[in-house]
C-alpha cells in the first residue's frame, strides 16, 4: 500500500507537474534517497534521514529537491516528532 502511494506522487508529478511549471529531472525512491551526514563540533555523530524518496524537478531554469514523505498514520506521536527533529537537525546542519 504505501509504495503504491509513493508511486501515486510520483506519477503525479511526472503527468501533471509540467502544467504548473515543474518538469520532473530525477526521483530517488526509499534508500536511494536516504541521507547520512556526520554533525560538525566536537560532538560528531552519524545522522540519517529515511525519506520515502527525493524529488529532483526543473523550476525556471533551477533545480529544486524535496524530501517526499506519505503517511498512512503508521507513526505514533513520539516518532513523527523524532522524524521532524532529524529534519530540522539536517536543514540547520547543511
Amino acid at each position: 500500500m504505501h509504495r503504491r502511494q509513493i508511486a501515486q506522487v510520483w506519477l503525479a508529478v511526472l503527468e501533471h507537474g509540467p502544467d504548473v511549471g515543474l518538469q520532473l529531472a530525477d526521483w530517488w525512491p526509499d534508500r536511494a534517497g536516504w541521507q547520512e551526514w556526520t554533525t560538525a563540533g566536537h560532538q560528531r555523530r552519524l545522522n540519517r534521514l529515511t525519506p520515502d524518496a527525493v524529488l529532483a524537478v526543473d523550476l525556471d531554469d533551477q533545480e529544486a529537491v524535496a524530501f517526499v514523505e506519505v503517511d498512512l498514520a503508521t507513526m505514533n506521536q513520539t516518532q513523527l516528532r523524532q522524524k521532524v527533529a532529524r529534519y530540522l537537525d539536517y536543514a540547520d546542519d547543511r
